[in-house]
């Protein structure tokens, strides 16, 4: 005969495993809740001057960076919330490519609509809704074209982004194969070059926002120049300018 022993080693295994307090999570993510908070905020307000030091430059000639950030600023709490619509349009259209090809394309169709929406609200001070409804109008009838644009310009970020990867990669291990100086060169090269990357689609954006302008409306850059309250620039810049804005 034989006899059922009972040492405990099932009962043991059939523990659930023990996670930390709910306090303990709390306390574990909450720097990094409010690291990702700021860094978004700033990466907001960044990008809100770069759009309106592009529109600056094109009205005056000249580029003021603390009346660009004072822009932005002016409009933060307008760029958080359009931010984090965009980045919720995202995250639905990443899922409904996921799981059906039709929501995805829908929510696309929506977002390049919306695209030119922080540019509304920064250069003419339009609030949510309204930087929403004026971003729709200007593409309205210009959705191909600015499709292609954003498309082209989201091309050459991640194409850069590879590029830059590859190379600072390639670069460490003849340097520095097996040695923490590799790792520090590929991560300030990295760094460096993620500040080039960056500011490219809020400069592509503040550019075909204008161009969207120039082509709905009679929108030059004497205009733009008002719109802003800057002085009128040179004539023969002006000249240059403008047919650059056609030309785009």
């Amino acid at each position: 005969d034989f006899m059922l022993v009972d040492d405990g080693i099932g009962e043991q295994d059939a523990e659930a495993p023990q996670f930390p307090p709910l306090g303990e999570l709390i306390d574990l993510l909450m720097p990094l809740m409010v690291y990702l908070l700021i860094t978004s905020v700033l990466q907001t307000i960044m990008g809100g001057a770069i759009i309106y030091a592009v529109a600056m430059q094109y009205a005056s000639g000249a580029v003021d960076v603390g009346r660009s950030y004072a822009r932005a600023w002016w409009r933060v709490l307008t760029l958080v919330i359009l931010g984090v619509l965009l980045f919720g349009l995202f995250m639905l259209m990443t899922a409904g490519f996921v799981l059906l090809i039709i929501p995805g394309i829908v929510v696309l169709v929506l977002i390049i609509y919306w695209s030119v929406d922080v540019q509304a609200a920064v250069l003419e001070g339009r609030k949510p809704i309204a930087a929403l409804q004026r971003s729709y109008q200007l593409v309205r009838g210009n959705w191909l074209r600015t499709f292609a644009a954003w498309a082209l310009i989201m091309l050459v970020v991640i194409g850069l982004t590879v590029l830059i990867g590859l190379t600072v990669g390639a670069l460490a291990g003849v340097i520095a194969p097996d040695g923490i100086g590799g790792r520090i060169i590929e991560t300030l090269v990295s760094t460096a070059a993620g500040t080039i990357v960056a500011p490219l689609p809020a400069i592509a954006g503040a550019l075909i926002y204008l161009d969207l302008r120039a082509r709905s409306e009679d929108y030059d850059i004497p205009a733009l120049a008002q719109e802003l309250g800057f002085a009128p620039r040179d004539e023969t810049q002006q000249d240059i300018q403008e047919q650059d804005l056609q030309d785009e």
